[in-house]
């Protein structure tokens, strides 16, 4: 016999609705992620690892293998508060971004993060290794 019979499990449009769909879902979660790297990546400047030998609310200074820096900065509350947790004399890695200027012009250093080495061990050894 010619033909075909349809089977009652299968839908006679072979599920190309489900294949659409399923589609439709793995190109908006690229599209989630590709924008959730974006800014991420536009977020991280630039990580710095060193004794503190001053700290303030806009601005520490660290000494490194490579000598002193000081480094002014804005932050939001959760990175003012971890701020809050280091003192001088402790080994700190310090994450920084950038943010507008308050004047519209250019960017300046934002922080994103600051820990004592003694908590994030790893990281402070992946940051001296670069």
């Amino acid at each position: 016999m010619l033909g075909f019979a349809l089977k009652p499990d299968r839908p006679a449009y072979g599920g190309s609705l489900w294949i659409l769909i399923g589609m439709i879902r793995v190109v908006a979660l690229l599209c989630l992620l590709s924008m959730n790297f974006h800014i991420n990546a536009e977020e991280v400047g630039s990580v710095h690892v060193g004794k503190l030998l001053e700290v303030e609310r806009d601005r520490i200074v660290m000494e490194d293998a490579e000598g002193t820096s000081y480094i002014g900065f804005v932050g939001d509350a959760i990175a003012l508060r971890d701020l809050d947790n280091v003192k001088v004399g402790d080994e700190v890695i310090a994450i920084f971004g950038t943010a507008p200027n308050t004047q519209g012009t250019g960017r300046v250093n934002k922080l994103l993060s600051i820990h004592t080495c003694a908590i994030k061990k790893a990281e402070c050894a992946a940051a001296r290794a670069r």
